[in-house]
């Protein structure tokens, strides 16, 4: 297989990683034996490995998955087995747990919703991580020591989010008088969330308006204060991936530094001793986003390389980011966010380049001779990632949110160089309160606003992925894809129009195909003082609870 050829720890890790995924949709039994098959093998080929006094590739290779395979069945095993499976046999029974908030997620007149990290429950220590549910209104902060007690409730069908998160539980408290505050806790998590607040506010404050609160949430990650406005609008124009601390927002900034870094001509060793700190410093500060990690130990697998002097390659550099993320925390298997992360620099590793070669190819008529050559190729492979890092998210898209965005590539084409401006004179606007600042970051922010509610105020610019015609151009895509990367061909280069090809007929055929396009319709409900929206289309409905007011819903 050509992409893990002379690439023994990609292989074993993409085998692993699957496996561990499906097993974590098994049962406990067979986890249990399937962990012992492929302890019982990985023994049994080192012990042939050692008789024969030599290790070919292969047997190697198949060593290596077998252990890649059991350390990561085994993590799952330990989390949802060890962790989250005792915790539900306290369904529908009271318990008593001491704690501290980690999260306040959401609050309205009848019901608070936190994430709890406990260490006592029922007079054992016992540390897990929970979603608690308050029946009423409650005015928990993040910081605070609680002793509340609690009923576990049985996970909904629609919460597979929560498991993502490492929720042990859904614990329910019904009467305020059941949770009393009993002190306060300071981490160190607790405090670089407090600290990215009090930047965020700070930024948001100087900037103003929208373009502040979105200063906030491209540079820290503090989305709490964009309108629902702002968030639809990135979603239907297919770029909220910008809204998310990423590999992207690593890039720019840490590319920014390393540049400056350069002019300075400060050795390679001493410009990583800084910027790998840097870049920890700004994971935490960010909250740990799992495509923020992913680049952060990339990073640190290219400077490792560089140390002990061994050539860097970034496919080994992905995949040894995505095992150390899952083994230490596996139900981050559930989440779609690590595999889209994963699934799109994957496919950029891969296709660029073959991308660079067609680009080296491309006859050099007088249209070429116009442009700087220079342009003319970031352009080109900006373009090509784009639409290979498209290609790879979007059976994961077809398949988690039914519906992408025409505008997704060329969307991020577009503001790509507006961002990495707006990240700069962010920067800039927190470090130096001068008001010139604050007035390019303002204008920059803006046009990046105006951009996105433009593309999602055109009709159709969302096409439904759930047609039959559609699913089965996606799986020809798939297949492209999967022929490109796993098999040689003498002039591959020129198989890289194939997916992006297929692209386009996705997109055409997408377009052309009449979906369900019936009338929605939307029901008011009123109960108790409850007000909810219902809103029906196409045999789906959505309820919108509206009781806390309808600003921000």
């Amino acid at each position: 297989m050509r992409v893990f050829q002379n690439r023994p720890l990609c292989l074993a890790v993409t085998v692993s990683v699957l496996t561990a995924f499906f097993s974590i949709h098994a049962s406990p039994t067979f986890r249990f034996a399937a962990l012992a098959i492929l302890l019982f093998g990985f023994l049994l080929l080192l012990t042939v490995s050692l008789l024969r006094r030599s290790c070919g590739p292969r047997l190697s290779v198949c060593i290596l998955c077998l252990l890649c395979s059991g350390i990561l069945i085994g993590a799952v095993s330990l989390h949802f087995d060890g962790t989250v499976a005792p915790m539900q046999e306290y369904v529908g029974k009271s318990f008593s747990l001491e704690g501290t908030v980690t999260e306040r997620i959401s609050g309205n007149d009848y019901k608070s919703t936190f994430t709890v990290s406990t260490s006592e429950i029922d007079g054992r220590r016992l540390h897990r991580t929970l979603r608690l549910e308050c029946d009423y209104f409650s005015a928990l902060q993040a910081g605070e020591r609680i002793r509340a007690t609690v009923t576990v409730r049985e996970w909904g069908a629609d919460e597979i989010d929560l498991k993502a998160d490492g929720a042990a539980c859904v614990a329910i408290c019904e009467k305020s008088e059941d949770c009393l505050v009993i002190g306060d806790s300071d981490t160190l998590l607790l405090r670089l969330k407090r600290q990215n607040r009090v930047l965020s506010d700070l930024l948001a404050d100087r900037i103003g308006g929208e373009e502040g609160n979105l200063a906030s949430a491209l540079l820290l990650g503090n989305r709490r204060m964009l309108s629902g406005d702002t968030v639809l609008a990135f979603r239907r124009t297919g770029i909220s991936h910008l809204l998310a601390i990423s590999g992207l927002h690593i890039g720019i900034l840490l590319g920014i530094l390393e540049w400056l870094m350069r002019r300075l001509r400060l050795p390679k060793l001493l410009r990583g001793m800084i910027l790998l700190p840097l870049a920890v410093c700004y994971l935490a500060l960010t909250g740990f986003a799992l495509s923020t990690v992913r680049s952060v130990l990339m990073l640190g697998v290219a400077y490792l390389a560089f140390f002990l002097s061994f050539d860097y390659d970034p496919f080994t550099a992905v995949c040894t980011a995505l095992f150390g993320i899952v083994l230490a925390a596996p139900y981050a298997l559930l989440d779609v966010g690590l595999w889209m992360s994963f699934c799109a620099t994957a496919s950029i590793v891969i296709f660029l380049p073959a991308a660079e070669r067609l680009f080296r190819n491309l006859p050099k008529s007088n249209l070429f001779l116009c442009v700087p050559v220079k342009l003319l190729r970031v352009g080109f492979l900006a373009v090509c990632v784009g639409l290979a890092s498209f290609c790879a998210v979007l059976p994961i898209t077809a398949q988690n949110y039914g519906e992408t965005s025409v505008f997704a590539v060329p969307a991020t084409f577009l503001l790509t160089p507006l961002v990495a401006a707006a990240l700069i004179l962010s920067i800039l606007t927190l470090l130096f309160p001068v008001p010139l600042f604050a007035s390019w970051s303002e204008k920059i922010l803006r046009w990046i606003l105006n951009v996105s509610r433009s593309a999602s105020d055109r009709r159709g610019c969302m096409v439904l992925l759930d047609s039959i015609p559609v699913k089965i151009l996606i799986t020809v895509l798939v297949a492209l894809f999967l022929i490109y990367a796993v098999f040689g061909f003498r002039r591959k280069w020129k198989l890289l129009a194939l997916p992006l090809t297929a692209c386009l007929v996705l997109f055409a055929g997408a377009l052309s195909v009449p979906g369900e396009r019936k009338d929605m319709t939307v029901t008011i409900l009123s109960d108790l003082g409850r007000e909810t929206f219902l809103f029906t289309h196409a045999g789906r409905a959505v309820a919108v609870d509206v009781s806390g007011g309808a600003s921000g819903y």
